[in-house]
Order: C-alpha cells, then structure tokens, then sequence
C-alpha cells in the first residue's frame, strides 16, 4: 500500500466512523425519532470528506490508488435513459463499476502527476479546488462493514456506496441530487436506476423511502423487490440475487429482521438509510409489493368549502 492509500484509508476511516452506515442507521431506527434525517458532521469531519472527494489530498507520492496508478484509458460515456433523459454514464478505469451524471458534469484531473484521480464535477465547477464533484474509490478502504451513507456538513452533502469492488462518492451542495447520482451506482449487467422521485411508505410498523417503481419504471417487473420487517429468526437470505438484484438484510436490538430487496446494492443502501421508526411488528406476514400508484398520489386535504 503506498502512502497516499495508507492517507485515504485513515482520512476516510475516520469519516466513516462519523458518518451512520445504513447497517448503523437501521438499528438506530428504534432508538431516534427518524432516522432518514441524517447527522450533522462535524466541521473538521466534513471538511476532510470534502477533501477526498476533490482528491486534494492527493499528494505525489507515487504508486498512488489502485485505479489512479495506471490509468490506461479514459472513463467511457455514453447516453443513459434510466437516470435522466440525457444522462450519461461513466466506467471506473478497467471496468466493474458504473455510474450516471447529469450531460454538464465532465471528468477532471486532481492531484500530482503520477498520482491523479478522475474526479466528475460539473462543468462550471474545479472540483480540486471547489470541493465538488463524484469520484470511484476502492470499496474497502473505508471498511467492509460500512454499507454505505448519506451525510451534511461544510456546506453541503457527502454520500457514499458500494458497486461491486468500487464505491462510488459524491459531493454536493444539493442532496437530492448527490442521492439521484448514489441510485445510479451498478454493476455491469445491472439495470440503471432513476432515482429522481422518492415515495414514502408505512407499513406493518415500518416507514421508508423507494425511488418511485424501484427505479424501473411503472412497466417493470417488481416482484423481486421489497422492503420486509421480519420476525426475530427470520433468514437474511444471501447478498446479491444473479439476475435480479441484491439483497441487504440486518439484524436488530429487538431481533427483528430488516430486509431489503432491491434492483442494486447501492439501492438497498440507500432505502435503509430512510427507515423510519420501527415502534411496533403489526404483522409477521412476508413482503407485499408497494403499491407506488397510491403513493405517488398528492396527500389529502381537507375541504374548507364543505360544512
């Protein structure tokens, strides 16, 4: 491990120990009122986040991170429908990790030669010095039992998730649009995921968020994913579903089991970064499918014209 990755390791060790992982954020639902609003960082915390998303700390210190010490080709892009109607989507150098940016985000260059890291940022914006941007880093130099996070501070939000052996970490001062980028991180032979609308749900004591059909749109199939709240025992099932998507479980305090199913695993993440309370199981019946149709549906309200 060179210097400048032994420096990543513990800058970003020490942000994930401040950050909630979705592992975390799950079994912290009983204890706080909801936990889908996420900690603040504090200053110092932020800022170094900021720092590695930029990669200013990037020194030259030669053999440099895995995917920036031999950087053979440029990111491929190309158009993207799921994500947005003009979205294109970025490989990691040697392939196995994708995700989707807006048409005005381009690749940029940060750090000494020999050492550099392709951070995407939008066009009007120098994330080496503005701090902004989306960037691919190795999964596990944050630690394997970090699911991913959503997190604010220094101005605005910091996410991370994994996609296969690659996280995939975005920076921004908009957090709808650091998560819309976050639901597009995949695999490839996963499907793109449109993380532009979000629907809340409660049901059977459980309330969380779903990008509206999965992400899929309304014609998909569905029915290999959902979010269950399971009696104590019940199984986890294992990570990862060949051909359909992946599964996310953890166990709680109480015992129960919350298990989410869903297109990919940064989706999964995402989802259990939004469980809200789990006061109560209602019911122990097994996963029921969403019914996005009555919850894209504006809420009600009362008419004052009627006596």
């Amino acid at each position: 491990m060179s210097d400048l990755e032994q420096q990543l390791s513990g800058v970003l060790t020490d942000v994930a120990h401040e950050a909630p992982s979705a592992v975390g954020l799950a079994d912290g639902a009983r204890r706080r009122r909801r936990v889908r609003r996420q900690q603040r960082l504090a200053l110092g915390g932020a800022a170094v986040a900021v720092a590695v998303i930029a990669g200013i700390v990037a020194v030259g210190v030669g053999g440099g991170p895995d995917r920036a010490s031999d950087p053979v080709e440029r990111p491929s892009s190309s158009p993207s429908a799921g994500a947005g109607d003009d979205w294109q989507t970025v490989e990691v150098d040697g392939g196995g990790s994708l995700m989707s940016l807006p048409p005005d985000w381009s690749p940029h260059e940060c750090g000494s030669p020999g050492d550099a890291q392709t951070v995407y940022a939008p066009s009007t914006a120098d994330p080496c010095v503005d701090s902004v941007g989306a960037v691919f880093l190795p999964a596990g130099i944050r630690g394997e039992q970090e699911q991913g996070a959503l997190v604010s501070g220094d101005g605005g939000w910091l996410g991370y998730v994994n996609a296969g052996q690659w996280e995939v970490r975005v920076f921004h001062a908009d957090r709808a649009l650091v998560r819309r980028i976050l639901a597009t991180a995949r695999v490839p032979g996963q499907p793109e995921v449109d993380g532009s609308t979000w629907v809340g749900f409660d049901r059977n004591g459980l309330g969380y968020e779903i990008p509206a059909w999965w992400g899929l749109g309304p014609d998909a199939d569905l029915s290999p994913y959902s979010v269950c709240l399971l009696p104590p025992g019940s199984p986890k099932l294992d990570e990862g579903m060949p051909g359909t998507g992946f599964t996310l479980a953890t166990e709680l305090s109480s015992g129960d089991v919350l298990r989410v199913a869903a297109p990919t695993e940064a989706v999964a993440s995402l989802v259990l970064m939004t469980v809200d309370d789990v006061t109560e199981v209602t019911s122990s019946e097994d996963c029921a499918p969403e019914d996005f149709a009555v919850g894209l549906l504006p809420p009600e309200t009362e008419d004052e014209s009627l006596p």
